[in-house]
């Protein structure tokens, strides 16, 4: 029923979302990856179906600091190697501030792409988590990619996983095996400093999510 883009960059995954007539909230801090995103959807016509935001997802709703620009811009100090020094105050919201009165009883995607931040993001949407009808989340989480400098692991990394199985989440990987990822492999990464997975992209779904239609998806993906 609706579609939540999260990092929605230009408008890539937000545009595919309108041209299948989903309900769209979508949320881009940069300034210039903005402008891209609101021509892109007024270019297709789609402005009617879709809620577009200048604001970063985070733990708080007031100022944070976005480092870099573009596709690297980032709300962590030195991530892919920005400069501390180059930065710009955005505003920022909780998810659960904005958007909650509007999704009661719908089924949900959430589409997050936010180059670090993850764990932030997910402090502000408590209330998404614990939904009785719990969304699908596609999360981008880079393990060992673009970490600041003298940072091998992702900090937050298990942090980030807990918050999901602690919420009756099981976590897979986001390509055509759909594999199921156990905690104790993130455990297993942190404490060897080492990436053994071979991809960036999560699923996190219902416990209860049918297995029939996980097998269907893999199935459909790999023909």
């Amino acid at each position: 029923d609706l579609v939540i883009n999260v990092g929605a960059n230009q408008g890539f995954y937000t545009c595919i979302s309108l041209s299948k007539s989903k309900k769209v909230f979508a949320f881009e801090p940069d300034p210039l990856n903005y402008k891209y995103l609101i021509e892109n959807i007024k270019i297709n016509n789609w402005s009617h179906n879709v809620e577009a935001y200048p604001l970063a997802v985070s733990n708080k709703n007031g100022l944070l600091k976005l480092y870099g620009n573009s596709t690297a811009a980032s709300l962590i100090p030195g991530w892919g190697g920005t400069s501390t020094k180059s930065y710009k105050f955005i505003p920022s919201i909780k998810l659960d501030n904005l958007i909650f009165d509007h999704i009661t009883n719908k089924s949900i995607l959430i589409i997050v792409d936010i180059e670090g931040a993850e764990k932030s993001m997910l402090e502000g949407a408590q209330k998404l988590l614990n939904l009785r009808i719990k969304p699908i989340w596609l999360i981008e989480i880079s393990i060992d990619e673009h970490q600041p400098k003298d940072t091998r692991i992702n900090p937050d990394l298990i942090k980030t996983f807990r918050t999901f199985l602690n919420n009756n989440y099981k976590a897979y990987s986001a390509d055509k095996n759909i594999t199921e990822i156990k905690i104790d492999q993130i455990q297993k990464i942190v404490t060897k400093k080492k990436n053994s997975l071979k991809f960036h992209n999560f699923l996190f779904l219902d416990k209860s999510y049918p297995k029939e239609v996980l097998e269907k998806l893999r199935n459909s993906l790999i023909s």
